[in-house]
C-alpha cells in the first residue's frame, strides 16, 4: 500500500472536487443549449456552484420537439 503524503492526496482530490462537478454542471447547461466551454472556463475559474445556479437561471435555448 502506497504512502500517499497531503500533497499527493490533494493532487488526487482535485479533480473529484473541482474538475468534475464544474463537468457535470457544463453539460447540463449544454443539454439547454448554452455553450459548453463558456460554462467550462467559467465552472473552473469562479466555481461549479456559482456556474451551477447560473446554468438553472438561464432559459433552456433548445428548440421544441414536434411530436
Amino acid at each position: 500500500m502506497p504512502n500517499f503524503g497531503p500533497l499527493e492526496m490533494l493532487v488526487i482530490l482535485i479533480p473529484l472536487f473541482w474538475i468534475l462537478p464544474s463537468y457535470l454542471v457544463t453539460k447540463y447547461a449544454e443539454g439547454k443549449g448554452q455553450s459548453f466551454a463558456a460554462f467550462m472556463i467559467i465552472g473552473l475559474v469562479v466555481g461549479w456552484v456559482v456556474t451551477g445556479i447560473v446554468a438553472l437561471v438561464f432559459r433552456d435555448r433548445t428548440p421544441p420537439s414536434a411530436v
